[in-house]
């Protein structure tokens, strides 16, 4: 795994008897459009489900962003769909950083079940 770069894992329990699941996550850094930040990828169950990307000049990707005429959301916390199968939002965090999240409905949706269904 390249410098920086980590895995981490957590799921239910061979001895658990609900329905398996497993999340998987990637993070480490990364330079998107020419801003460094850090990227973590979320996959369920072998699926990429979720893609983050906090970059260090919040502002900086957003413009960037707009420059490449991606699809966007005006304001934060906003969803765009950007496919079929992915939607899009921005959000500030607390200290002001901006976080970029792009996700799978389906899968989102497919986990929220199971949480309802079994937790």
């Amino acid at each position: 795994m390249a410098a920086g770069w980590k895995e981490e894992s957590e799921g239910t329990s061979p001895s658990d008897q609900r329905p398996p699941y497993k999340f998987v996550y990637l993070s480490g850094p990364f330079k998107l459009s020419g801003i460094d930040g850090h990227l973590k990828f979320i996959f369920y169950n072998g699926r990429l489900m979720e893609t983050q990307f906090s970059p260090q000049k919040g502002d900086d990707y957003l413009a960037a962003l707009r420059n490449e005429k991606a699809t966007m959301p005006k304001k934060a916390a906003e969803e765009v769909v950007t496919d079929r199968r992915t939607r899009f939002r921005f959000d500030a965090a607390p200290n002001g950083n901006l976080v970029f999240t792009w996700y799978d409905p389906k899968l989102n949706a497919e986990v929220q079940k199971w949480v309802r269904s079994y937790s």
